[in-house]
């Protein structure tokens, strides 16, 4: 957008431009989150909880982000989050507009961070990331909707992993 090209705040650009959930949650901040995009939609899979303060700041070459409570457990999301577009609403004419939608508080999977996400054959699936024992995982998990997910392998072939790419 060319909001983003002025070199706008991401902070306020996401307040500016996103309201309140239905459900009137906003999602928190965050690190290790997975993206992706699905049924047209984009959809914000877990990661890590943390401060306004160092979720929301650009990252910059040689910058040190660091998960504020180490891995523990609390502190793992496994929320899932849907951003549509939306012609009209609460920031009507302020350009890119999106209705945010908390579809799961808690997924099936164990919360992660630095976990990786796709969308392949009409699901989204994430696999790996680092959960609640604070070692990487090798689990692969989909979806058909978002909503309902399933396990594919507790034990995948590859090793452990986190901070990879599918």
């Amino acid at each position: 957008s060319s909001d983003l090209a002025a070199g706008a705040d991401w902070s306020q650009m996401a307040a500016a431009h996103l309201p309140p959930s239905t459900d009137g949650v906003t999602m928190s901040p965050r690190l290790g989150h997975a993206v992706v995009e699905f049924l047209g939609d984009i959809w914000v899979l877990g990661g890590y909880e943390t401060g306004v303060e160092n979720a929301s700041e650009p990252w910059q070459m040689g910058s040190r982000r660091l998960l504020s409570h180490g891995n523990s457990p609390q502190y793992l999301l496994s929320d899932v989050w849907r951003f549509r577009q939306v012609a009209t609403g609460v920031c009507s004419g302020q350009g890119l507009c999106l209705e945010q939608a908390r579809v799961l508080t808690h997924a099936a999977w164990p919360g992660r961070h630095s976990h990786a996400a796709v969308v392949m054959g009409g699901r989204i699936w994430i696999a790996g990331g680092v959960t609640g024992s604070g070692r990487p995982a090798r689990d692969v998990w989909s979806s058909y909707d978002g909503a309902s997910w399933t396990i594919a392998t507790a034990l995948a072939a590859w090793s452990p992993r986190f901070s990879m790419s599918l």
